[in-house]
């Protein structure tokens, strides 16, 4: 008998009747992946992300905080500045003008320590030292420290307005690039082809770049005031200090 006979002859002749037995239902694909809490985590975020970057009107809002934060901040920096040397010229020409008088340290009267401007500071440490002013190189010393530290209290939170300068044309040129896309995207959407709706949404996305250049122009003009002052500033400082190792007195050149 054939191979084939022998499983035929072991098949029965009438099959068991009755429903089939269940079959488990299939698993969805990446079960074991939408299970993991890691998994799940990465995927909010990645939603978050693209739900932002998708979402180009809060960033082109954003942009116009921003510079209006700039204008707010370089506004307090530009008033705090200007009376800061405004005070510290006014102090520095009284310094100069009582050291004038003097004919020694010992001469130099307690109204011209009166104060908290960098001119004032500067006389106040070099008197301070005045016992360790034993040569002419230890006087050089103890100006040129006061000189530096000076320096710093004049140039203080200028690098902000530095900054504004720099950053803010670039801020504005994000915010119409942004404000741009945003408004496409929008159009796209909606299928407007209305030629007033578009040159509405580019003319308010313009004018980020034009608030970002005012921006900058308003921080330069008065960071280029304060230059200036500087300047005219240490030139004080520097005659106070010539006065002052004129008035100090003589010491050995070895």
């Amino acid at each position: 008998m054939s191979t084939f006979a022998q499983i035929a002859d072991n098949v029965p002749a009438n099959p068991p009747s009755g429903p089939p037995p269940p079959v488990p239902p299939a698993l969805p694909p990446h079960t074991a992946e939408a299970s993991d809490p890691i998994h799940q985590a990465a995927q909010a975020i990645s939603d978050w992300i693209n739900s932002i970057a998708s979402n180009y009107e809060w960033m082109h809002q954003a942009v116009f905080f921003v510079l209006y934060a700039l204008l707010i901040l370089g506004t307090f920096i530009i008033i705090e500045r200007l009376l800061y040397f405004a005070a510290t010229l006014s102090q520095a020409k009284r310094v100069a003008r009582l050291l004038d008088q003097a004919k020694s340290l010992d001469d130099i009267p307690k109204s011209a320590q009166r104060g908290s401007t960098a001119a004032v500071a500067m006389l106040r440490q070099i008197l301070d030292h005045r016992a360790q002013l034993t040569s002419r190189s230890r006087l050089e010393d103890v100006t040129d420290s006061a000189f530096i530290e000076a320096k710093g209290r004049l140039s203080a939170r200028l690098w902000i307005l530095d900054t504004m300068v720099t950053a803010a044309p670039l801020l504005g040129l994000l915010g119409t690039i942004l404000g741009i896309i945003d408004t496409f995207t929008a159009l796209a959407q909606a299928g407007i082809s209305d030629p007033a709706a578009v040159s509405k949404g580019i003319g308010l996305a313009l004018f980020a770049t034009a608030l970002g250049i005012a921006t900058a122009l308003y921080g330069l003009l008065f960071f280029n005031v304060f230059q200036e002052r500087i300047g005219r500033i240490s030139d004080l400082l520097k005659i106070i200090l010539l006065r002052i190792g004129l008035i100090g007195g003589t010491y050995p050149t070895a």
